[in-house]
């Protein structure tokens, strides 16, 4: 079994959009169903909490994430 890198994008509404990327052993999207969900909420949750980027390892650590919250600016190509 190979493992699986990839990069996407999860928008927050009023939090903003975070970059996440995925390496596992199944692509994000043939995880179990709700999954998608449940990164949305823990994403909130950390920047709630003030975070702007993490790594978070899952599965007994044969898979794991890193995400940041990306700029404003970068997001909406606001020149400054």
């Amino acid at each position: 079994m190979s493992n699986v890198h990839e990069l996407f994008h999860v928008y927050l509404h009023t939090d903003g959009l975070v970059e996440v990327e995925h390496d596992g052993l199944n692509s994000f999207d043939d995880q179990k169903e709700g999954t998608y969900q449940e990164l949305i909420d823990y994403l909130r949750e950390q920047v709630h909490l003030g975070k702007t980027e993490g790594w978070t390892p899952y599965a007994n650590f044969e898979s794991a994430f890193k995400w940041r919250l990306l700029d404003e600016d970068i997001v909406f190509n606001i020149p400054t």
